[in-house]
């Protein structure tokens, strides 16, 4: 669906009731979460990338699910792999292989910030004349 198609929706079908904007707004919903459109609720999952969507539990009416939301399951604490999987529907295996992929990108996001606050340091060193340039030599 293209970006001009999403507008004209939201013209023709406005929402009729207010969605949470906040963490504190959700707490006085009741749960299950009806807002099944929420990137934390658990009842589906849509690929930003293709627009996709995929029912995590297509057996179950969102109104049946126990737990609803990814935020209130992980306020109760640590979970293991075979929890997590129950409520998203997936393997213990592929909690596992995406746990990987998540700390590689955490590890990632903080290599890049470093390299990003050396470089700013670098060049503050450089503009108050600490660094001179030697490669021309």
């Amino acid at each position: 669906m293209t970006k001009e198609a999403t507008a004209v929706g939201r013209l023709a079908y406005p929402e009729r009731i207010k969605r949470p904007v906040s963490r504190d707004d959700c707490n006085s919903i009741p749960r299950p979460c009806p807002f099944v459109g929420c990137r934390h609720n658990l009842y589906l999952d849509v690929n930003e990338e293709t627009g996709t969507i995929k029912f995590n539990f297509p057996w179950l009416e969102p109104h049946e699910m126990e737990e609803s939301c990814a935020l209130d399951v992980a306020g109760e604490g640590d979970h293991t792999l075979e929890v997590v999987g129950e409520f998203i529907n997936v393997t213990r295996e592929r909690v596992r292989q995406l746990e990987e992929v998540v700390e590689a990108k955490l590890i990632l996001e903080e290599e890049t910030h470093q390299l990003k606050e050396d470089v700013e340091e670098l060049n503050r060193d450089r503009e108050a004349g600490w660094y001179q340039d030697h490669s021309a030599a």
